[in-house]
């Protein structure tokens, strides 16, 4: 099964730092979380568009994730972090 780690801020909005995913096949990103995450949460990593939202990096067993549709691995370790850039 899955396991999605939040980092950081989008750890402190969603009041958790991990989530253990009920999939146990390899499954589009998309629907591990819709699966998996409340509303809200959602609501932290997908916008209205149905996109990742830009200020999001989310990586896959140390893998850059760029769409919902890439497929996540049935033990996969999914990390979700806001980006960071500074000067």
């Amino acid at each position: 099964m899955p396991t999605i780690y939040l980092h950081a801020m989008v750890r402190e909005l969603a009041g958790r730092s991990e989530i253990g995913c009920d999939i146990d096949r390899p499954s589009p990103l998309e629907e591990v979380l819709r699966s998996n995450l409340t509303e809200r949460e959602l609501f932290l990593i997908v916008d209205e568009t149905g996109a990742i939202r830009k200020h999001l990096n989310i990586f896959s067993d140390a893998m850059k994730i760029r769409s919902l549709d890439e497929t996540i691995g049935a033990d996969s370790k999914i990390d979700i972090f806001p980006a960071v850039s500074g000067g």
